[in-house]
């Protein structure tokens, strides 16, 4: 079975949330030859945990994504996709927590959901 191909683009710029942040992208196998196919994107958060028991924030654990994904992939459970995670920063807390109220004003989408 083959596998994706992960790729990190280190300081990704942001407009909506004014700063850089590393990205890791998931391509799933014969993506390269393939390339011209439109593909579903799945984005995810803590990019770090995701592929890589190294970067992740409990050494040595990552989530799997990868060979979740080639598995799923190959068995036909999923189609081919592209995943995208954007690992956090030290503002992680604010910006994953919503608004204390969903009746307000200050419910409206946050920058990390603009990302």
């Amino acid at each position: 079975m083959s596998s994706g191909q992960l790729r990190k683009h280190e300081q990704f710029g942001s407009r909506f949330l004014r700063n850089q942040r590393d990205l890791i992208v998931y391509t799933p196998p014969g993506y390269a030859v393939r390339s011209s196919r439109h593909f579903p994107v799945l984005y995810l958060h803590d990019g770090q945990n995701l592929f890589d028991g190294s970067t992740s924030f409990i050494p040595g654990q990552d989530w799997h994504v990868g060979q979740t994904a080639d598995h799923c992939i190959h068995k036909g459970i999923v189609e081919p996709l592209i995943i995208v995670g954007m690992y956090n920063t030290k503002a992680r807390i604010p910006e994953y927590t919503p608004p204390r109220s969903l009746n307000s004003a200050a419910a409206a989408p946050t920058a990390i959901q603009n990302f």
